[in-house]
């Protein structure tokens, strides 16, 4: 029977969840008195004091290895707390990787290539007498009473080795082997699991996609407003900026509402005000006018991107986050490759009014999407508890107290990290060139490469359909899959996110291109590297985040890069005026990409969490 007490802890990273809890359920199945965090916190109770109280209880510690656990500050925190109060050690190999100084000379078991072969192992190793241990019913198959299994059953040798003041144990067993570099092995599938977690995220894609065709309807409008109210370059470089200024005024605010008030009332109030705002743009009767509508919307989508970072941290594992974050930001690419010709043939078809008018019902259907669909894990009655531990068990975040306001880290604090300055520059640097292209990308087209509204409009729809898919394909789906199949979580966000940003720099080429052919290329390069990036950077105020605090750091983030947002657009205005060229502003872009890269890798450095305030 198990004991009262745990007698093993389970250190291990939130990438291995899924093989964390299965072993631990396989192990409390068989009776071996385990502690693991996200079974036996109780609800209400601090993580923090909880983990550090049963690491000090019990004696032994199971630590289970896996590229991203070696890299863990966590888990080699907990070691060196064993270590110090000479508890049992027992190393628990799940997948390949560089075996830690401090416990290359103990043996560990090896789970890589037979779960039902390193669970018996651990088994024995586990027991205190000749006892039998059968495989638990989670594996059937494998069901069979240890003594009937000779050949992975042999006698055991326990052997005190005295390792710096470290007790380990040593046995002579054909799954527990010498520590080192070892093969690699796949995580457990996750077979069987329902997936509503990603019906929210495509509800949360739909949603950005519908904003960002709100904003990129004004792109294509330049020459009707200027038919219309006689606007020049410079001035529709301000009407550009005009929504940015009360988004980035508002990012702040709308971070910490988020985390009083939620995603699901944050969101449905601001999904009807950007609505409003595109209606209230087709009926403007002058400059003015059309001037508030905008500032209106940058009221409404202000909390879009922190809502979606803190909805994707509720409802994601860290291991699967990335992907479900490139959901939006691919909405984000994929509404200016649909929004801008549709919105440019209605124009030219029905006059700019209407399309106007039709980009607001749109938006108005999306809010009663929302209103109807969004629920937080706690309140979905379609999320299964399959999934649900699934969820928690990779370590999403958890919602806090229900209609009670959580305090996390203030403003101030936050602001003064490395790491959020780091991570804010960074962004600001890749918002700088997405504004520059998102508002100003048909114009240049137009103008430098002397081709029509209604085919600059479609040639536009190019750069930022590669920027979809490599958003997707790159900063989504493979960063996901290098970081499950072992590699260096940290490693391979840091080589996306920087490498995908001085990609961006590609603007530098359509500066001196003289064919539509080559501009389209040189900003496909541009606009698809910054978008392989921007769903690491999007995912990392969930994951450097101290708690409650995700929708402040995002805010902080937003905010910094929706500086770039309204500079973007009317500087450009300046430069195309005075220099009658748009060289000189791709030249500023790049220029201002180069910072982001060197804050990349010196500011933001390792992504580790920030530390919680004294």
């Amino acid at each position: 029977m198990a004991a009262e007490v745990p007698s093993s802890f389970i250190s291990y990273c939130r990438a291995d969840s899924e093989f964390v809890l299965q072993l631990a359920e396989d192990l409390k199945a068989a009776g071996i008195a385990v502690w693991l965090d996200q079974m036996d916190i109780v609800p209400g109770e601090p993580w923090d004091q909880a983990v550090e109280r049963a690491l000090r209880n019990c004696p032994r510690v199971l630590v289970v290895l896996s590229p991203a656990a070696v890299s863990s500050s966590n888990v080699l925190d907990e070691v060196s707390f064993a270590l110090k109060r000479k508890k049992t050690i027992i190393p628990v190999l799940h997948s390949a990787c560089e075996i830690p100084f401090r416990l290359d000379r103990l043996q560990h078991i090896d789970f890589r290539t037979n779960y039902a072969r390193g669970l018996r192992a651990l088994l024995t190793m586990l027991s205190t007498g000749g006892e039998e241990f059968a495989i638990p019913a989670s594996d059937k198959s494998q069901r069979v009473a240890l003594k009937e299994q000779p050949e992975v059953a042999p006698e055991r040798q326990r052997l005190l080795i005295e390792t710096g003041g470290l007790t380990a144990v040593k046995i002579g067993h054909p799954d527990v082997r010498p520590s080192g570099e070892v093969q690699s092995r796949q995580a457990p599938a996750e077979a069987g699991i329902p997936r509503r977690r990603w019906g929210i995220a495509l509800l949360l894609g739909i949603g950005v996609l519908v904003n960002y065709i709100d904003r990129v309807n004004l792109s294509v409008a330049q020459p009707a407003l200027h038919a219309e109210f006689g606007i020049t370059a410079v001035t529709f470089g301000w009407l550009l900026g005009a929504y940015s200024w009360t988004y980035a005024l508002l990012q702040l605010p709308s971070g910490v509402l988020l985390d009083r008030f939620g995603v699901k009332l944050v969101g449905r109030v601001s999904t009807f005000l950007w609505s409003m705002a595109s209606f209230a743009a087709s009926i403007s009767p002058g400059l003015a006018g059309f001037f508030g509508a905008r500032l209106l919307l940058g009221v409404g989508e202000a909390p879009t991107f922190p809502a979606s970072a803190k909805a994707n941290g509720y409802w994601f594992p860290a291991q699967e986050r990335t992907l479900a974050t490139a959901f939006a930001d691919a909405a984000a690419k994929l509404a200016p490759a649909l929004g801008v010709p549709i919105v440019g043939l209605m124009m030219v078809k029905f006059g700019w009014r209407i399309s106007f008018a039709a980009t607001g019902l749109i938006s108005l259907a999306y809010f009663g999407l929302f209103f109807r669909f969004y629920r937080n894990p706690s309140e979905d009655p379609h999320l299964s508890e399959r999934e649900r531990t699934f969820m928690n068990a990779g370590g999403a975040l958890p919602e806090g107290v229900r209609g009670v306001p959580q305090k996390g880290a203030s403003l101030g604090y936050l602001a003064r990290q490395r790491r959020v300055i780091g991570l804010s520059i960074g962004f600001a640097s890749y918002n700088y060139t997405f504004y520059l292209l998102l508002n100003w990308l048909p114009s240049y087209l137009s103008s430098a490469m002397h081709i029509d509204l209604l085919h600059s409009a479609f040639y536009t729809a190019v750069p930022w359909l590669v920027a979809t898919f490599t958003d997707l394909l790159v900063g989504g789906w493979l960063v996901d899959a290098l970081v499950q199949r072992g590699f260096n979580a940290v490693r391979v966000r840091r080589v996306v996110l920087v490498g995908g940003t001085a990609l961006g720099m590609g603007i530098l080429g359509a500066a001196y291109a003289t064919t539509t052919a080559a501009a389209v290329f040189w900003i496909s390069i541009s606009i698809g590297g910054l978008a392989a990036a921007a769903p690491v950077g999007w995912s990392l105020p969930a994951l450097i985040s101290p708690r409650n605090s995700v929708g402040s750091v995002g805010g902080i983030v937003n905010f910094v890069s929706q500086l770039s947002a309204i500079s973007a657009p009317v500087i450009t205005g300046y430069v195309v005026k005075l220099t009658h060229s748009f060289a000189w502003a791709f030249g500023v872009a790049a220029i201002f990409l180069a910072i982001g890269i060197t804050s990349y890798i010196v500011l933001l450095g390792n992504m580790t969490p920030v530390p919680e305030p004294a």
